[in-house]
């Protein structure tokens, strides 16, 4: 979707322009809006469910996840580690776990690792994790396999109650289980 003509674009922008290029008919809703709290969703509208495959600021996909757990809505996450392309899990309402449902996935950052994050600003203020178009990639289109089943309602998702990682170095599938937790931070109150 990005050339290099693109930078110093918006991606919201460059997206909208490349999908219209796609399918001249087809219409397409941006908002243009930094998240910096929790309040700040608010401004998402009605859809039929949420993919995030975004890391900044850190508690972002806490703060999602609980919007999407509060206001009923499916959810995944889509994301890289690394060479690791990393998707899920699946979230949909009173059906599956949620993100913070295991503390494997969702860890609270520790003080620690908030100094060492404070110290990379200050040596670079630019700094950001890097990003490789390949592990991106399959990330993506393994998750947009799991929307399409699940939208489609014919054959459930494969990250439903599972984070799932396929390593690129080895070319090795990595599941996490994350099965609904009774005593959940998040999904246990609603």
């Amino acid at each position: 979707m990005f050339t290099e003509d693109d930078v110093g674009f918006h991606k919201i922008d460059v997206l909208e322009r490349e999908i219209k290029r796609r399918n001249k008919n087809i219409q397409v809703n941006t908002i243009k809006k930094s998240i910096n709290n929790q309040d700040d969703l608010v401004c998402l509208p009605e859809a039929d469910l949420i993919a995030l495959s975004a890391d900044y600021p850190n508690e972002l996909v806490s703060w999602v996840n609980s919007y999407a757990v509060k206001n009923k809505l499916p959810f995944i996450n889509i994301g890289y580690i690394g060479d690791i392309s990393v998707f899920g899990p699946f979230y949909i309402p009173n059906e599956s776990g949620c993100f913070a449902c295991n503390s494997n996935i969702a860890p609270d950052i520790e003080s620690d690792h908030m100094d060492l994050h404070k110290y990379a600003e200050i040596i670079n203020k630019k700094f950001q994790a890097p990003s490789f178009v390949a592990v991106n990639a399959m990330s993506s289109a393994m998750a947009t396999n799991d929307i399409i089943r699940y939208l489609g309602g014919c054959v459930k998702p494969l990250s439903v109650n599972k984070r799932i990682g396929i390593h690129s170095n080895e070319l090795k599938i990595e599941y996490q289980e994350c099965p609904v937790n009774k005593e959940c931070r998040v999904c246990s109150h609603y």
